[in-house]
């Protein structure tokens, strides 16, 4: 009974995050905890919506980014253009991942990013004997997808992002520039 006892002392500051080398702190104590052993880098997870001109009509995307240390993050981000309104023309979407580089400032930052990403779409050709008409013809392809970003972040967790994207396929490439705004841990 003693030696269970004892081993669940010992384990149990363990299993919540703290070992005998840490103290515990009463939640009003105003004495800091301990250094680090590392450097401390921040989890910082962010999003965010845009919209703006395409090379085939209208763009937008929709983002989320994980900081992954200093500089690096990784994006998963969700790109569309559409000629004409509500289904009416061709439209293309990327679903990709990226990988990135970041340099930030005070109110703001920069970020380059590539990656992979599957895209999909539809078109609408021409009917081949020049009747009025069009034939609907869906794609699946693979492509490259690239950002460049400027964040203007006044708020803690707010800000505006002007994209640019591409997305490099077989099939078709395009490209647009979109303003946006950005919410998360930046």
């Amino acid at each position: 009974m003693r030696l269970t006892l004892l081993v669940l002392l010992l384990i149990a500051p363990a299993a919540y995050g703290q070992g005998a080398d840490t103290p515990v702190l009463p939640p009003d104590s105003s004495a800091a905890a301990p250094a680090s052993t590392g450097p401390y880098v921040p989890r910082r997870i962010w999003g965010s919506v845009e919209l703006g001109p395409a090379s085939h009509g209208v763009g937008g995307s929709l983002n989320f980014a994980h900081r992954l240390g200093d500089r690096q993050f990784v994006e998963l981000r969700l790109t569309s253009e559409q000629r004409g309104f509500f289904g009416s023309g061709d439209s293309t979407q990327d679903y990709g991942v990226l990988y990135g580089t970041i340099l930030e400032a005070r109110h703001g930052a920069a970020a380059l990013s590539a990656g992979a990403a599957l895209v999909t779409g539809t078109r609408y050709d021409p009917l081949p004997d020049g009747t009025f008409g069009f034939t609907r013809r869906t794609f699946q392809t693979v492509g490259l997808p690239v950002s460049a970003r400027a964040y203007f972040t006044p708020a803690r967790h707010a800000g505006l992002s002007l994209h640019v994207f591409a997305n490099l396929n077989p099939v078709t490439p395009f490209a647009g520039a979109a303003l946006g705004v950005m919410l998360g841990d930046f």
